[in-house]
């Protein structure tokens, strides 16, 4: 695989990991009633 595809599958990988993060955030707010749906609707 050429270097440039390396670095594009690198950086989805991260991508994708931090959108991982930011969905258990959301629906960890969520699950504890939490009352800030502007932070919950970010994490979305």
């Amino acid at each position: 695989m050429k270097q440039p595809e390396q670095n594009k599958r690198k950086l989805l990988a991260d991508w994708l990991s931090k959108a991982g993060i930011d969905l258990d955030v959301a629906v960890h707010l969520v699950g504890e009633g939490a009352i800030f749906p502007s932070a919950i609707a970010f994490h979305c």
